[in-house]
């Protein structure tokens, strides 16, 4: 029992984590302090940025991501409202 109570120390006592802000859908979530450049939660991760990978880099997706809240607000999305946003997003970066 007492080696039992000694491997789980480390996992209850000495687990320090860091609050991060997803960009997809504002809710905090709780990182490693060596991981603070994740910018998605479990969810949002599985529903925007795995299919927007096949697409895009991380940076481009942390960019159209802002661009996108920054044009429309708070509203909430979807993902078809990422990809049609990415669509004239990048035709007029070309356009320019």
């Amino acid at each position: 029992m007492a080696l039992y109570e000694q491997k789980l120390k480390p996992l209850n006592g000495n687990s320090k984590t860091v609050e991060v802000e997803c960009l997809f859908c504002g809710e905090a979530f709780k990182v490693d302090p060596k991981e603070t450049w994740r910018y998605a939660c479990t969810d949002c991760f599985k529903k925007f940025v795995v299919p927007l990978r096949q697409l895009y880099d991380q940076k481009t997706i942390r960019t159209l991501i802002s661009a996108f809240k920054e044009d429309h607000g708070g509203e909430l999305f979807e993902l078809e409202d990422v990809f049609k946003f990415a669509k004239e997003y990048f035709n007029n970066k070309t356009d320019d």
